[in-house]
């Protein structure tokens, strides 16, 4: 609910600060505070990312404002493909995305290493799926 309100709210407060600014000098400090939301949000999101590849499953957890826990059981998996940003490339990161049947998720700032490691096990399972 929070972050449904925060989404939503900040851009209309962005907006506001805008047109206020021509009155009064100081509310300009409202144009900051999408920003910095948008920063800590990010930073929380990319600490609080848990994935864990099961024999059968792969259970995903993250969240910022809740824990979200998701589970995919390995035979449902149709591909998986590891995708990075240039910033990501640097900092050493990785976005691993796994597309379902129907819907796809993606799993946001792992380490390259870990990222490497788990597209290898899911495309292995993926392969020896009918056997």
């Amino acid at each position: 609910m929070y972050r449904r309100v925060l989404l939503h709210v900040l851009p209309a407060c962005s907006i506001a600060a805008l047109a206020i600014e021509w009155w009064y000098g100081w509310h300009v400090l409202w144009v900051v505070l999408p920003f910095t939301y948008r920063i800590v949000h990010l930073w929380v999101r990319q600490r609080k990312i848990r994935l864990l590849a099961k024999e059968q499953a792969v259970e995903m957890r993250h969240g910022v404002w809740g824990e979200q826990q998701i589970l995919v059981r390995t035979e449902c998996i149709v591909s998986v493909r590891q995708h990075s940003s240039p910033w990501q490339r640097r900092n050493g990161y990785a976005n691993l995305v796994v597309h379902l049947p129907g819907e796809k998720w993606t799993a946001p700032f792992l380490q390259r290493e870990e990222a490497e490691v788990l597209l290898n096990y899911l495309v292995a399972c993926i392969e020896t799926k009918g056997r």
